[in-house]
């Protein structure tokens, strides 16, 4: 088999494939409430209405979100054991992952101040 180039999947890109659209969906749902529905109903329990209409997505994506602080925590390890060197498609899935997993992090207030701001009362 000289000459045919062999591809090797790598742990980070498939795992990354399987848990971020979950982690996506749940962290958007969650903005959602935070922002969308505390302007528009008051204060609220975020994740109620989400868990009470669909359970089976919101565990998923609680599993996923799991998943994906693992992920950033190995591929952190990663980059710090290669002194800053990742594949550019992985630097960005990395940069994507830490970006949502620092707006869930938010405080709810202050997603509901940016919801009564860009929204119309």
């Amino acid at each position: 088999m000289a000459g045919q180039q062999t591809y090797v999947t790598r742990w980070y890109k498939v795992s990354w494939w399987v848990t971020t659209p979950f982690t996506l969906l749940l962290l958007a749902l969650q903005l959602y409430e935070e922002a969308f529905l505390t302007v528009r109903d008051g204060p609220q329990m975020t994740g109620y209405t989400f868990m009470h209409t669909h359970p089976l997505a919101f565990v998923v994506g609680t599993i996923a979100l799991f998943f994906s602080y693992l992920w950033c925590a190995l591929i952190t390890v990663k980059l710090l054991k290669s002194r800053g060197r990742l594949e550019r498609p992985v630097l960005a899935m990395y940069l994507v992952l830490v970006a949502a997993i620092v707006v869930s992090s938010l405080p709810s207030e202050l997603l509901a101040a940016v919801g009564r701001t860009l929204l119309p009362s």
